[in-house]
């Protein structure tokens, strides 16, 4: 090689330096002279130790003065070699003795001596030498830019910074490369050493360079390099241990991957571009020549599993540190350029490597020097497999279809490394977060592979892992909370889907129960902070903006830490994770023992829940579900549940002692009843408010109120429903349990009583029921949580329910206590219930109204105020739940009797009789008319008889005007509306076939038609002059005509008449005669059927219509009834009661209830004479109005 201008002002002064022996020192020819006596290093270093800096700085001027003239007089090579290994010992010498940074002088001539050393040693690569004098050069250098490990640098002038100068200057004034070029050359040389050297001044080197650098040498071939690694899988270049488990590799090839790792991670381009296909198959050669064959499988929960010493080749540790870590960046940055290389073979090579150095790092002490190294590796080995999983290539997909379960059990086994390694592994993230992450992107993909975890004790991994990070050594690491949230969240991540599958949760049951109890200590600490409201949220931002100096040691793993989802927060993970864990029966009765369902249960916590104070929840719909699943899941286990009830509780000491009961006075039914009370609270007073009434918008509510009160209802009714003691305390909760909470509870709910003020569970979910009735839709649906596989997530699906839903089955469960039973029986509550039933019909609500009216203690409040009415009134249009109400009340043969002795009790009490006939009327339905007819019933004709009468004459009452009066038709009329249906569903009628083959008097019918037909010619004379009289009706203003008949022929038919015209009375003398008390048209009918009887011919009569009757008829027919009697007109009244048969029958064939009612009104009021036909025609009125019961109902109560 030709010499140059890069290094010659480095080599001036050319003169022979002064060499002064300063006082008290030895010669540094006599030095020289010791030093030639010994040919070891150390033995010189041990000589060179007991010097001063001057000294030795002296020595090594001399020396390169010394070279200097050797090569100007091209000495030979013997001896170039020869002061060269001196140099190397004196500059070694040097590095390790101490200099005072006070003394500036000195300090200033040590630096000044290594800028000469290095251009020396520069200038000796240029000029051509031989082999063994490059050599000697090389080791110079690499002793100055990359020292050994092992030496403890005490000369400033050694230091990284002098360094870096002297490097960044020698290469930037490098224009054309020529230096690295030169190296690199050298490298490709075939010897040994020369290479050894080389690579190793190389590799010190490359830790300078910066962006500006690199880009100077993007011109430089890095072939050689390449082709020195394709060596190392040739059988030459590795060697099996004597006893160990990997290869050993020559120093060689482990400097040159560490210079080819340095560049990658450098972002050296011009590897990518000079890489040979055949590349990454070398490497991997390579690799695949150090992995073992097999490698023994220590159970991972079995501490003495753990393997004896085992042999390390460092070296060869550390060739897979860089060669793996390599072979990770490419696959990173060039995915098709190298991990579609990649076959079955080499995974399983990979997957060996991995699991032997977990079986010698498991044997080593966490100090030894390998460990770092194997933990690097092992890391590498991790993000390639997980760089291998994210692939959606054929051939990725075939080798994670047969490495997947392998590949996750290697990475458990690395785990359990880091949860036994000291605090500082465990908080560093790129050890432990591609673990996670590779857990997330395997543990879903096939259950074999998540049944392999499992196996391998993951649970037991993440959990050890979590109680290194929360102890109090880690929390002070300069890392912070932040990095320890990120890792946190992400193991809780893993941990709540591996303890979703049934294998998993088992797995963590067995684990020791110390670790448990530290573990459920740590959470139940967050989840308290969530609830609470305390805890610390950590922002993205918050996370991203770590110092400088903890950025400035991290590796290219650890800068991808922004990537970490932190989202949930720690408490609502840790909740999660919680709402699973009490799916087991043995977690659930250790996390109750500890207490973490106190923890859970807190008055502290509702304001939270309810939205009522700013809690920092970024879900609050998820954290209640979460809290609701908890709770739930804690439920399933009796002796739990009773605990909840009782506030039994069961808390560990703080400091770990023994255990001890905890009995509140605040308990889980407290908890629910506020939640339900608060939350209806709020949600009637955003129903009431009045914005007029206020200056500002109300502030909006929480839109999950009715998903807490559903959630909290259904939790009721499926746990205490049955519960005496329980709905004790729902129906009569003090109003200072609700401490604050007051403020939101309306007063129409508090219950104002001489021991206090109480609220009851039952007037808020009444509210609930007439608010949801109301609505044009039902209440929004409940979401159910689910844990999302995945993920570790939540998901949820709507359940096929609805608050208004929920309330009424919250409301049937409590039916079965006698507390709730008894405040449910108040007049409004009914109503209510069939209110809400006819607008939302659901089946829970339906039996609620048949238990009210059926149960024995509730008869007699529903009798003495309408209830039954109120309850089945609006249901009158809802046929179906008519039956099932029906056959329900049918079943209870004994409250029929009850009521029949009400009945008899209350003789003398006309209002009680009603509202116990109306009771008796909704009781029995259609078999109260039938009783009227049949025998051997369960109620006398006789008492049906008077039953159905009082309940005519109230709802045919029409004049009363009262309002009690009013109400009680309505009532009335609704029954017999009731009657009326269930006459039609049976369909078999016995009255309505009677009345309807009722004889009648067809002659008689027959004159009533003719008095009809003729009556317009009653006004027609009839004899001379004489004989006509005219009548006068002065009473009635309807008198359209006078009317004018024959004397003679009214006083032949009427006794009374012919001595009102023949007698001694005025009338017998005047042609008008005034009648008063009647009406024209009865008279008129009566005049005509003076007239028909007068003209008779035949007594012959076949079957005549005449037509149906309305009520002006109707009451002409009766006026005429009286007229007939007052004149003693017998056959006439006759003819009157045939009429009223026929019409009568008529109306109940149309359905006409009004002349039906008519005519039994005034049969009763009038006198027929013969109790025979009286009798006769009211049980025909009668059984008419029974038949038209529905119509009769409805046309009074209007």
């Amino acid at each position: 090689m030709s010499s140059s201008n890069l290094t010659s002002d480095m080599l001036r002064p050319r003169k022979k330096p002064k060499l002064d022996t300063p006082p008290g020192e030895p010669d540094v020819t006599r030095l020289l002279q010791k030093l030639a006596l010994y040919r070891d290093m150390q033995a010189r270093l041990n000589v060179l130790s007991s010097h001063s800096p001057t000294t030795l700085r002296r020595l090594s001027a001399y020396l390169r003065y010394d070279l200097e003239r050797l090569d100007l007089n091209m000495s030979s090579t013997k001896k170039v070699h020869s002061t060269l290994d001196l140099l190397f010992t004196v500059t070694r010498a040097l590095a390790c003795t101490r200099v005072y940074e006070e003394d500036v002088a000195e300090v200033g001539k040590q630096k000044a001596e290594v800028r000469a050393t290095f251009g020396m040693m520069l200038h000796m690569l240029e000029v051509k030498h031989d082999i063994r004098v490059q050599t000697g050069a090389l080791r110079i250098l690499a002793n100055l830019t990359n020292p050994s490990k092992s030496l403890k640098i005490r000369n400033p002038a050694y230091g990284i910074p002098e360094m870096a100068g002297l490097m960044g200057k020698s290469i930037s004034r490098d224009q054309n490369g020529r230096l690295v070029k030169m190296l690199v050359a050298t490298v490709g040389l075939d010897a040994r050493e020369c290479r050894f050297y080389a690579l190793k001044y190389l590799s010190g080197l490359a830790k300078f360079f910066d962006k500006e650098l690199i880009v100077t040498l993007e011109d430089v071939n890095l072939r050689t390099f390449v082709a020195v690694l394709e060596e190392v899988g040739s059988e030459a270049a590795t060697e099996k241990a004597s006893d160990g488990l990997l290869r050993t590799i020559d120093d060689v090839y482990v400097l040159c991957m560490t210079l080819v790792s340095e560049l990658v991670q450098k972002g050296w381009s011009q590897l990518f571009a000079s890489l040979d296909p055949a590349f990454i198959p070398g490497l991997l050669k390579a690799v695949r020549a150090v992995a073992p064959s097999s490698v023994p499988d220590p159970d991972p929960g079995d501490e003495s599993s753990v393997p004896g010493i085992v042999e390390t080749p460092d070296s060869t540790i550390k060739f897979l540190q860089h060669a793996i870590k390599t072979l990770h960046l490419i696959c990173k940055r060039q995915p098709e350029m190298s991990l579609d290389l990649l076959d079955v073979d080499d995974v399983h090579s990979l997957t060996l490597i991995h699991k032997s150095l977990v079986y010698m790092k498991r044997s080593l002490p966490s100090i030894a020097k390998a460990s770092v190294g194997i933990l690097e590796t092992l890391r590498s080995l991790v993000q390639i497999n997980l760089l291998i999983s994210r692939r959606r290539t054929k051939s990725c997909l075939n080798i994670m279809a047969e490495f997947r379960p392998e590949m996750v059990k290697a990475a458990i086994d690395f785990g359990m490394i880091l949860g036994t390694a000291n605090h500082a592994s465990i908080l560093r993230t790129s050890l432990l977060q591609p673990l996670l992450e590779l857990f997330l992107c395997n543990l879903p993909q096939c259950p074999r592979t998540l049944q392999a975890a499992i196996d391998a004790q993951l649970p037991l991994m993440l959990v050890k892992w979590w109680n290194a990070m929360s102890r109090p050594q880690c929390l002070e690491s300069p890392h912070g909370a932040k990095v320890i949230a990120k890792l946190k969240g992400s193991i809780l991540k893993v941990l709540t889907y591996a303890l979703n599958d049934a294998n998993g949760l088992q797995t963590y049951s067995k684990m020791d129960k110390d670790i448990m109890i530290e573990f459920h200590r740590n959470l139940s600490v967050n989840v308290r902070r969530l609830l609470s409201g305390t805890e610390l949220h950590t922002s993205e931002s918050d996370v991203n903006g770590t110092t400088a100096q903890q950025q400035e040691g991290a590796t290219e793993g650890e800068s991808e830490m922004d990537t970490i989802d932190i989202c949930p927060s720690i408490g609502v993970r840790s909740l999660r994770l919680f709402s699973v864990l009490f799916m087991n029966k043995s977690c659930r009765l250790l996390l109750t023992d500890q207490g973490v369902l106190a923890d859970l249960i807190d008055g502290e916590y509702i304001p939270n829940i309810l939205g009522l104070r700013k809690s920092g929840w970024s879900d609050r719909n998820e954290v209640t579900r979460l809290l609701f699943t908890v709770l739930e899941r804690a439920a399933t286990d009796s002796n739990v549940r009773f605990k909840m009830r009782d506030g039994e509780y069961w808390s560990r000491d703080e400091g770990g002692g023994p255990a001890t009961e905890r009995r509140s006075s605040f308990t889980l039914i407290h908890f629910l009843l506020i939640l339900v009370v608060a939350a209806g609270g709020l949600l009637y007073r955003a129903d009431h408010s009045d914005l007029s009434d206020h200056n500002r918008t109300p502030k909006p509510l929480d839109a999950n109120l009715p998903h807490i009160m559903q959630r909290a209802m259904f939790f009721l009714s499926d746990n205490y429903g049955h519960d005496t003691s329980v709905s004790m305390i729902l129906c009569n909760c003090p109003l200072i349990t609700f401490d604050k909470l007051v403020e939101h509870i309306p007063a129409e709910w508090v219950q104002r009583r001489q021991s206090g003020d109480f609220i009851s569970i039952l007037s808020v979910v009444l509210w609930v029921i007439e608010r949801s009735s109301a609505a044009s839709q039902p209440a929004p649906p409940e979401l159910e949580l689910e844990l999302d596989p995945h993920l570790g997530g939540s998901s949820e699906h709507v359940l096929v329910t609805s608050l208004y839903e929920s309330a009424t089955h919250f409301l049937e469960s409590l039916l079965n206590t006698p507390n709730c039973r008894s405040q449910l029986l108040t007049p409004p509550t009914p109503h209510v219930l069939s209110s809400s039933l006819a607008n939302h019909p659901i089946p829970s609500l339906l039996r609620i109204l048949s238990r009210l009216l059926i149960s024995e203690e509730s008869l007699e409040p529903l009798v003495t105020t309408f209830s039954t009415s109120s309850a089945l009134e609006p249901l009158l249009e809802r046929d179906d739940m008519l039956n099932t109400i029906q056959a329900s009340m049918r079943s209870q043969h004994g409250v029929v009797r009850r009521l029949l002795k009400f009945w008899a009790y209350f003789a003398d009490d006309v209002d009680m009789r009603l509202k116990v006939a109306v009771a008796i009327g909704w009781w029995m339905g259609e078999r109260l008319i039938f009783c009227v007819v049949e025998a051997d019933t369960e109620v006398g004709r006789q008492v049906a008889k008077e039953i159905l009468e009082l309940l005519f004459e109230t709802i045919l009452d029409c004049h009363a005007k009262e309002a009690d009066a009013a109400t009680n038709r309505s009532r009335v009329g609704n029954v017999l509306k009731y009657l009326g249906w269930a006459l039609r569903r049976r369909g078999r009628n016995p009255l309505r076939s009677w009345i309807k083959g009722v004889e009648v008097s067809w002659p008689r019918i027959s004159t009533m038609q003719q008095m009809l037909q003729y009556g317009d010619s009653v006004s027609v004379s009839h004899g001379d002059d004489d004989d006509v009289v005219t009548w006068n009706l002065p009473e009635d203003p309807t008198t359209s005509g006078p009317l004018t008949f024959s004397r003679k022929t009214l006083s032949t038919l009427s006794a009374p008449l012919q001595i009102l015209l023949y007698g001694s009375y005025k009338e017998t003398r005047e042609k008008v005669v005034t009648i008063r008390d009647v009406k024209y048209p009865s008279w008129k009918l009566f005049l005509a059927y003076c007239e028909v009887i007068s003209n008779r011919v035949s007594e012959r009569y076949t079957p005549v219509d005449i037509g149906f009757c309305d009520i002006e008829t109707l009451e002409n027919l009766l006026s005429l009834y009286q007229l007939a009697d007052k004149f003693l007109v017998d056959d006439l009244r006759q003819v009157c009661q045939e009429a009223c048969v026929f019409w009568c029958r008529a109306a109940v064939e149309k359905g006409d209830a009004e002349i039906v009612g008519r005519l039994w009104q005034w049969i009763r009021m009038i006198d027929f004479g013969e109790e025979e036909w009286r009798t006769r025609l009211e049980k025909i009125c009668f059984w008419g109005l029974c038949c038209c019961v529905g119509e009769v109902g409805h046309e009074h109560c209007k």
